[in-house]
């Protein structure tokens, strides 16, 4: 089974290329999963690209902002 929880995508060009390396048939399962972006604009083109859920901003583009991104997802996730 797949054992991806959350995606990082730092960049539109990111988005993209996952979304080609999933094709067709995994395009649905990649656009469900949680994902953490670094600004308004990388939320935007995932949502407009099809990801479902609404992306987690870092609070910076570096390594403290995903890990910050990180725990709120973390807090919010169901137990179990």
């Amino acid at each position: 089974g797949r054992q991806v929880d959350i995606v990082v995508a730092t960049s539109n060009e990111i988005i993209d290329n996952l979304l080609t390396l999933a094709g067709a048939q995994d395009r649905g399962w990649l656009c469900g999963l949680p994902l953490i972006v670094f600004s308004a604009r990388n939320d935007q083109h995932a949502r407009a690209c099809g990801f479902s859920r609404t992306p987690y901003i870092a609070s910076s583009m570096s390594d403290e902002g995903v890990m910050n991104a990180l725990r709120a997802w973390a807090a919010e996730r169901p137990s179990g």
